[in-house]
């Protein structure tokens, strides 16, 4: 089981800081997009409704264009609200004839009975969600029954706190978010549920760790493990399995119905896949609400007819799912979005670049409200890059103080960190090779004068973080999100520690039950026979 990253884009591939990774993928992405081409960047704080937003910004030619998430100033207040309100924005699909699942919208002032009564007019399975929720919160699925409705509308309505609610008939078939910019089709992924792949070997328990451990390869989903909950254990069980079940060699899990990345889902490029009707739906649907030139469109596909539904217009999507498909290609939505927003800037090509900026101190200052704006220091342009090997130091600070000089005289580029207790990676870039080679010499002379050894001097082609960085995973890790990911770890260890209490109590149950101690001197002969076979072996 593994993600490939064949299909991805060659200088976004470990182009992206940890800090970034967490809700900040798209904004980061096309900021570093712009910041290739030359242009001055900044980022700053946003105000929006619950609290603050970090937005960047590009200037060119003095001219400012501002970014929240993946969307520039052209997506207003006015087209957000629209599609932040399911019911409305399914109002005007509905006018614009674009294809929509059969439901109604309910206010605060609908009673239970009411919404029962309206469920009696369309067929089931049915789907129940807030019209103002986001990421799948609050979305219950694959309703089958009036007693199933009875308790969603419980868990929303009560539980959750939401009071504006959609009921709509549940479409089967593949969702995929499609990515639309001025009337163009750029990308499309088919966003599976969480999910494991047995191997024949391992438990579902242990499957789920592996695949929470895979997911850290993706940057878009670093942040976003599957945690285990009362719906996966739900899932599992209907699915005949439990957490200590070994499925088959390729028998695919089904852990979630709904397939949103933060719950877990993740992303298949599937652009090549979409008929020319599903594409013009997808359009038609940005083109239905006025100024909507860039968007996120969740649809449900139809493969019988070549047709599909609209489930969701988001104003502010984000694109790392087509940056980093766990399969098929990636498309490079950020170079898009910059020729759009900055055409005069077309000619300038990043494929090639190998520089990438570093982003928890930008986090960090605007968090901590030191200053409301702050701008990236100028892109230093093409890099000559060296990777090598100190080997002989256990403190890496140290080996820092002895080389710090001569990365400062040279001007260069990189980061140092800890391999093992005795070997440190060194990565440096510069403007031309003539001084990465000056500086490499210099820095054997220093080190083989500490007793220490640069060895392992290769060219290196994978992207540099601009500025000098002594460089490990916290490093590059606010302290909240440090408190957060060592949260998630302790509660995957206690739903695992639950899960293996329930276990051990039903194994002591049965031994304690009477047909247990009656099949003692079966379960014996058969113990003494498996011996016995294996001796003759």
């Amino acid at each position: 089981m593994d993600f490939k990253q064949e299909g991805w884009l060659p200088h976004l591939i470990d182009a992206i800081p940890i800090a970034a990774r967490k809700n900040h993928t798209s904004l980061y992405t096309i900021a570093l997009e712009g910041w290739r081409r030359g242009l001055k960047v900044s980022f700053f704080n946003s105000k929006h409704e619950g609290g603050k937003r970090i937005g960047c910004t590009l200037y060119h030619d003095g001219n400012p264009y501002h970014f929240i998430g993946s969307s520039g100033h052209l997506i207003t207040d006015e087209i957000i609200d629209i599609c932040d309100d399911k019911g409305l924005t399914n109002e005007y699909l509905s006018k614009a004839h674009v294809p929509i699942p059969e439901g109604k919208e309910f206010g605060e002032a609908a009673s239970d009975e009411e919404i029962i009564s309206y469920s009696k007019t369309i067929d089931y399975p049915l789907v129940l969600k807030p019209t103002d929720g986001k990421a799948g919160r609050g979305v219950i699925a694959g309703i089958e029954s009036e007693k199933e409705l009875k308790n969603a509308l419980n868990v929303v309505k009560n539980r959750l706190g939401y009071k504006n609610i959609l009921l709509q008939q549940y479409v089967t078939g593949d969702e995929i978010r499609i990515y639309v910019l001025d009337g163009r089709v750029l990308a499309a992924s088919n966003r599976r549920p969480a999910n494991i792949l047995g191997d024949g070997v391992s438990t579902i328990k242990n499957l789920i760790i592996q695949k929470n451990e895979l997911r850290k390869k993706v940057p878009s989903l670093y942040f976003r493990p599957i945690k285990l909950d009362k719906e996966v254990y739900n899932n599992i069980r209907l699915q005949g399995h439990t957490m200590e079940s070994i499925p088959k060699k390729g028998e695919r899990v089904l852990l979630r119905k709904i397939s949103n990345l933060s719950r877990g889902g993740e992303s298949v490029d599937v652009l090549d896949e979409l008929t020319e009707e599903q594409k013009n739906i997808a359009v038609r649907a940005t083109q239905a609400i006025p100024g909507l030139v860039q968007c996120g469109v969740d649809m449900i596909l139809n493969d019988e007819t070549g047709s599909g539904v609209i489930l969701e217009l988001n104003t502010r999507p984000g694109i790392g799912n087509h940056l980093f498909p766990v399969e098929g290609t990636a498309k490079d939505i950020p170079k898009e979005i910059v020729d759009f927003y900055i055409p005069e800037t077309k000619g300038v090509h990043t494929e090639e670049s190998v520089v990438y900026f570093e982003f928890k101190n930008v986090l960090d200052t605007l968090k901590e409200k030191v200053v409301e704006e702050i701008e990236i220091r100028p892109y230093p342009g093409s890099l000559i890059s060296k990777r090598m090997v100190i080997e002989g130091a256990k403190d890496v600070r140290s080996i820092y103080s002895k080389i710090e000089k001569v990365i400062n005289a040279h001007e260069l580029h990189g980061y140092l960190r800890v391999l093992s207790n005795s070997e440190s990676e060194l990565v440096l870039g510069g403007g031309t090779e003539a001084g990465v080679e000056e500086a490499t010499a210099r820095l054997k002379d220093i080190t083989g004068h500490n007793g220490l050894e640069l060895t392992a001097v290769d060219k290196y082609e994978a992207p540099v973080l601009a500025g000098f960085r002594l460089l490990d995973k916290t490093s590059e890790m606010g302290l909240a999100d440090l408190k957060k990911e060592i949260k998630g770890i302790r509660e995957i260890e206690s739903v695992i520690n639950r899960e293996k209490a329930r276990i051990k109590r039903r194994i002591d149950l049965m031994q304690k039950s009477h047909s247990w101690k009656l099949s003692y001197p079966i379960r014996m002969s058969v113990a003494k026979i498996k011996v016995a076979a294996r001796r003759m072996k």
